[in-house]
């Protein structure tokens, strides 16, 4: 019986429907609920049947980050004409991840704010920051998504993040106007801005109560308009959405940094408080003289009033003048209740300066705990790069006081490269393999101690000897490749090396295969586990090379691991082949290909080489 993918889940029930197609709550085998959205071609037509592969399959490719929702696989039933997509499952409407199929809905942002109206400042800032950062990633391999909006946010483990990339797609590539009205942007959604418009609109829905239509209201009553960082909030959002391109954000880490930097004007601002202690203490001074000077002097003044019925006239007359004033007087019932008058104003600017006290100590405890935080979060990352730098240079330089031989060598491309002694380019051997077609290449991706031998430095974000160099671009590819042609043995022996072209890449990944894995098998996918480091058994990071099976020509980690450089002359765009740690099966395929800018480098890209022989 022919395997079928679908074999492996039980299907419940249909939880969400829109223009693209149905999404379904699954268990796995393993009993593990999933979201399975499912894309029928005569439901949609097939321009935009083929508009989502694309889009899922340009998103699909990439390792799970931060506020980006993981698609865990994927595959098209040409028979059917249909494809599936399996995406983590939301969190159930009440907060809960213990779900139950028949009674289960998904947790949205839009389900929130229907019931919630508006959300606080502060939550609606910790949903943008994590979003933000989401497109920032987006933004750096080349992507934008093209249908931002609160439907399209699913929270899962209590944190935001964005799905449906039916839409996505390369913005090098983008010609069309899609989106959902209300987020589009006016300009043709073929930008990073257009995101970011879109995001704006979001973001202004969730924090006033409005809908995306209602761009500049009145917010709602049950928004927090009464937080100090609401009006920067709003000017934020108003620079966000502005019409014109020339007055938005031009990337999401602009707008990222003016929303953290909304705390620092708030912080601006503290020198109010010291202003109103100075202001209450001068005020009790002022207060106190007066008091003090009001009862040392009232036998001595006289005010013109007319006598109160409780006290004895008294009559003064000036020394220089005959002139008889009128009699005056002052009552003891007038000091006293002067005197009360004053004790309650002094007993209220004393509260007054409780209350402004109290202010005080919470700004300083709350400088002193971001202080704090810094020196923490800074420890943390010091330590973090000093043992990443210790352990390369530990595996580098170990056996190198152990070994000091001059025969040794290093044999480019072998997992035991890091055991032998420091790096003599008088001795070197290369591991090649000679495939069919007479093309040599290296059984194993070029490693991190074998880049840190040549170049003097290790970039890698995986750091291990062993493990092959990652966050390196096609440019500093070309150095690495440059050095090596230079080494005398190299010449001596008539190589040359350079990176292999996409058929070239392919043709021996592919191992006389007629499948998708280069085995001997057809697609089978179960063998496919041994010979790859992939998203389901990586840890999402990358592994030691040549610790998996090779195919069937002896090439190791021509699946997964890392995506591997291909070039051909007169590209302007470099392709990339193989999968990585963080993709499944379908995007580690022989025919799965991605593309990458030559100055472009990340974690989950590397090379090998392949070595022509030239004429001496």
């Amino acid at each position: 019986m022919e395997y079928n993918k679908l074999d492996e889940y039980t299907f419940f029930r249909e939880i969400g429907c829109g223009a693209s197609g149905s999404v379904w709550i699954v268990k796995s085998s393993k009993e593990i609920f999933y979201a399975i959205k499912r894309v029928d071609k005569a439901a949609i037509g097939e321009d935009a049947y083929n508009r989502e592969i694309r889009g899922i399959s340009i998103y699909g490719r990439l390792p799970w980050h931060s506020g980006l929702v993981p698609v865990y696989d994927f595959w098209e039933d040409a028979d059917n004409a249909c494809f599936y997509s399996v995406m983590a499952l939301a969190d159930d409407e009440n907060g809960s991840r213990n779900f139950e199929p028949e009674t289960y809905r998904p947790r949205t942002l839009s389900s929130i704010i229907s019931s919630r109206v508006a959300l606080p400042i502060e939550e609606c800032v910790s949903i943008a920051k994590i979003l933000l950062n989401g497109l920032i990633y987006l933004q750096n391999n080349h992507i934008i998504h093209r249908d931002i909006k609160s439907g399209n946010v699913l929270i899962i483990n209590g944190e935001p993040m964005l799905t449906d990339f039916g839409l996505a797609i390369d913005f090098r590539d983008a010609n069309s106007i899609v989106g959902t009205p209300g987020y589009v942007p006016p300009e043709n959604h073929g930008t990073v801005q257009g995101d970011i418009y879109s995001l704006g609109k979001l973001l202004y829905t969730i924090s006033t109560g409005r809908s995306a239509d209602e761009f500049g209201y009145t917010p709602r009553t049950e928004a927090d308009v009464s937080s100090p960082l609401f009006p920067y909030w709003l000017k934020i959002l108003n620079k966000a959405c502005a019409p014109r391109l020339s007055d938005r954000y031009f990337s999401p880490k602009a707008m990222l940094d003016d929303i953290a930097a909304m705390h620092v004007v708030k912080r601006r601002f503290r020198w109010k408080p010291y202003a109103a202690l100075v202001a209450a203490i001068l005020a009790i001074a002022i207060n106190i003289w007066l008091i003090f000077f009001y009862n040392s002097h009232t036998k001595e003044i006289s005010v013109p009033i007319a006598p109160a019925e409780d006290a004895e006239p008294t009559t003064i007359q000036n020394k220089e003048q005959t002139q008889e004033y009128e009699p005056y007087v002052i009552t003891k019932k007038q000091v006293e209740e002067t005197k009360a008058d004053a004790a309650r104003m002094v007993a209220e600017i004393n509260n007054e300066l409780a209350s402004v006290a109290d202010e005080i100590l919470g700004y300083v405890s709350e400088a002193e705990l971001d202080i704090e935080n810094s020196r923490q979060k800074a420890a943390s990352e010091a330590k973090k790069v000093q043992q990443n730098t210790s352990s390369a240079n530990n595996a580098i330089d170990d056996k190198a006081t152990l070994n000091q031989t001059p025969t040794n060598q290093i044999i480019l491309g072998s997992p035991e490269a890091s055991q032998q002694d420091a790096f003599n380019p008088s001795s070197i051997n290369f591991n090649l393999t000679k495939l069919p077609s007479g093309l040599f290449i290296c059984k194993y991706e070029v490693t991190q101690v074998q880049w840190q031998q040549i170049m003097g430095y290790n970039p890698s974000e995986h750091v291990g000897a062993n493990n092959p160099v990652d966050t390196i671009s096609w440019n500093e590819v070309q150095e690495f490749i440059r050095r090596l042609n230079s080494i005398e043995q190299v010449k001596e022996n008539g190589l040359k090396f350079r990176l292999p072209t996409l058929s070239e890449w392919q043709y021996a990944c592919g191992a006389g295969s007629t499948g998708d894995y280069g085995l001997l098998e057809n697609n089978a996918e179960g063998a496919f586990n041994d010979m790859a480091w992939h998203r389901y058994n990586s840890g999402k990071r990358t592994h030691p090379v040549g610790t998996k099976k090779p195919n069937a020509w002896g090439l190791y980690d021509m699946h997964g691991n890392l995506w591997e450089m291909t070039y051909s002359p007169g590209d302007e765009k470099i392709t990339t082949a193989g999968g990585c740690w963080g993709n499944s099966y379908y995007f580690c395929r022989i025919s799965s290909t991605a593309q990458n800018t030559k100055d472009q480098k990340n974690s989950s890209t590397g090379f090998r080489l392949v070595a022509e022989k030239i004429s001496n």
